[in-house]
């Protein structure tokens, strides 16, 4: 089996699928898989009002996040335009995006 890599945009050269990107998406669904995602950055928030900061900064409501469940979240133009994508877990000190 071999991977497949994307061609272009901010993921390039990373593993797009196996050659069965159906089954294993499904794999993924049901906790069966992991995605290789070491390709992207990631940025911690620390502080008390870190997360009042992202729940007013992004779509997703996480003023009350419980430590150690992870959330996808937008950020938007005024526009209502998505400007980027992330995905958030806080362990009760840090929040890691």
């Amino acid at each position: 089996m071999s991977a497949v890599l994307v061609e272009s945009g901010p993921d390039k050269d990373a593993i797009w699928h196996f050659g069965e990107p159906n089954q294993e998406q499904k794999a993924l669904v049901a906790a069966n898989a992991w995605a290789d995602l070491s390709h992207r950055g990631v940025i911690s928030i620390s502080g008390k009002d870190r997360l009042t900061w992202l729940h007013a900064l992004t779509t997703q409501h996480v003023e009350k996040l419980v430590a150690g469940k992870w959330v996808e979240a937008l950020i938007l133009d005024v526009q209502g335009h998505v400007i980027d994508q992330l995905f958030l877990v806080d362990d009760g000190n840090t929040a890691w995006l």
